[in-house]
């Protein structure tokens, strides 16, 4: 069933919760310019989604191009992401705790989608920079499980993209250094971008990595690294699918 335009006002439920010299030269280039890739980490420390009283979006009707189509992408993406923290966490010598969140609840189901395209957007861009940094000795550990989860986020993203009438790959659209590749986003942009929304991390090891390829300890800095933000869209996704199921 597709989407009946949505209502003006908010859904209430309370919430529970220059070109470069080498390869590395690019992505060491390119990490800096996913900083600045609008509809990514800009849109993701968005002080709509911290919680601020703000208008909700303008009245918009979303397709569903097959019968409870949308539904079944959304359930699907929520297992991916379950998924996704069991085979971190299975690679991790000693995985993080989950974190405690904020502000994850959406006002409309339209702002449900707009969010979700900005996590996974952002998503791509994190794992992309995790990617370049996993150490050589750990690639044989480490680099194809990073990599098939970052393909699987990617299409996330298209499919979200796509039902805003977005761009399908907004970061490879706006690099001027290489036109058609998503850019990395260095930790530091992540972590003040999630930073409204983590109450507290719950111990664990610190929120960052280091971008440059070290050793083994920073290859395990990176798994707990991206487990904050596979922690974040689960929870996002299972309380959003929650509250916005009926409008699916």
């Amino acid at each position: 069933m597709a989407f009946e335009p949505l209502d003006e006002h908010p859904v209430d439920e309370p919430e529970h919760a220059k070109p470069p010299g080498s390869r590395r030269s690019f992505l060491r280039n390119s990490a800096l310019a996913g900083a600045v890739v609008p509809g990514v980490v800009l849109a993701l420390g968005q002080p709509a989604f911290a919680g601020k009283k703000k208008p909700p979006p303008p009245p918009r009707k979303l397709p569903d191009l097959f019968p409870g189509w949308n539904r079944r992408n959304f359930e699907e993406i929520l297992q991916d992401e379950q998924e996704h923290i069991t085979a971190l966490t299975a690679l991790a010598d000693n995985p993080r705790p989950k974190p405690t969140f904020q502000g994850l609840l959406a006002r409309t189901p339209l702002e449900f989608v707009q969010r979700a395209a900005m996590i996974e957007n952002g998503g791509v861009g994190s794992y992309l920079q995790g990617l370049n940094a996993i150490s050589e000795g750990g690639h044989h550990d480490y680099f194809l499980t990073a990599a098939g989860i970052t393909a699987v986020e990617a299409q996330h993203t298209g499919f979200l993209n796509a039902l805003l009438n977005q761009p399908i790959a907004p970061s490879a659209r706006a690099n001027t250094v290489q036109p058609g590749v998503a850019t990395p986003i260095p930790p530091q942009d992540i972590r003040n971008a999630l930073a409204p929304f983590i109450v507290s991390l719950n111990g664990g090891p610190a929120f960052d990595y280091n971008i440059n390829q070290v050793d083994d300890e920073n290859d395990q800095a990176i798994i707990n690294f991206v487990l904050v933000l596979e922690f974040l869209e689960v929870e996002f996704y299972s309380s959003n699918i929650r509250k916005f199921e009926r409008f699916f």
